[in-house]
């Protein structure tokens, strides 16, 4: 599974946005997203996630032998705590999962709140009921909502 091209520059357009206006880590909504744990795969998060990785320091280290990642900011300085869970969704397929959660913060909100969060690609494996937590859009009306600020 992979989003399209035209999609990724829209994603890419995004960052540039928040770049624009300070950080990823100040929009809510990125947040939410970034730390969204259901278990789906989420493509637009993991796309989003790779995008985003040149905007803060990653140092790996491991608990329990599990990899994991610690990200600081450039921008704000805030630090995120970044785990990696692989899915077994078929029997012959695995798939990368991976979130973010806050541990140090240090943003200012400019982004909208992240109530109800909305996702894109819930084209999702294993098929699952995702209300309340999160509703499906386009990609259109899903970049939207992720620019949207204050």
């Amino acid at each position: 599974m992979q989003l399209n091209e035209a999609f990724t520059k829209k994603l890419a357009t995004l960052l540039q946005r928040y770049a624009e206006l300070g950080c990823p880590c100040s929009f809510p909504r990125f947040r939410a997203l970034a730390g969204f744990q259901r278990p789906v795969i989420n493509l637009e998060k993991e796309a989003l996630l790779q995008l985003v990785r040149p905007l803060y320091t990653i140092s790996d280290f491991y608990d329990h032998n599990i990899r994991s990642e610690y990200w600081q900011c450039k921008t704000c300085g805030s630090t995120f705590y970044c785990s990696f869970e692989n899915l077994h969704l078929l029997p012959d397929r695995w798939m990368n999962s991976t979130s973010i959660s806050p541990q140090f913060e240090q943003y200012n909100n400019i982004g909208a709140a992240a109530e109800p969060l909305i996702v894109l690609c819930f084209d999702s494996i294993p098929k699952v009921d995702l209300s309340p937590y999160a509703r499906m859009a386009d990609e259109d009306s899903f970049i939207a909502y992720m620019a949207q600020t204050n």
